[in-house]
């Protein structure tokens, strides 16, 4: 958040402009977990968190998700099974690019309270922001 913080210090934000804070719960005790937050909608930041990691977020391109997959180096290694390759670091957007209305109906039925911060179960909330740009897009 403190990048967040230091960006809108640094830059004069019109009122249409949205900053988001997107990370994975699976680095955060729940404790900070809220607090975090708490100080980021206090702030006006919105938050596209993922359950428990953005690897979620990408499974929910190309398949329906395993229920044994419960850990980040679960679905890092269903990528791997199901594209060949993954890495992390230098992701290849492709395989991903003509899925995403199926991955944010797949996200929503995951999790179907959208005013809750993030999934308490395996989901993940980056449909949010996707949601946000395309309509942008079409406005």
């Amino acid at each position: 958040m403190d990048r967040l913080n230091e960006f809108s210090l640094k830059y004069q934000l019109e009122d249409e402009d949205t900053l988001w804070l997107l990370f994975d719960v699976e680095r955060w005790p729940t404790k900070t977990l809220s607090s975090v937050c708490r100080q980021a909608k206090q702030k006006k930041y919105r938050l596209a968190i993922s359950n428990p990691c953005f690897e979620v977020w990408l499974c929910l391109h190309l398949a329906e998700l395993d229920p044994n997959d419960t850990t980040c180096k679960d679905f890092e290694n269903r990528l791997c099974l199901i594209l060949g390759k993954y890495n992390k670091s230098h992701l290849d957007a492709t395989p991903f690019e003509t899925q995403i209305f199926e991955a944010i109906e797949m996200a929503k039925v995951l999790h179907p309270k959208p005013q809750q911060n993030w999934s308490p179960t395996i989901g993940s909330h980056v449909y949010r922001i996707v949601e946000m740009i395309q309509e942008a897009i079409r406005t």
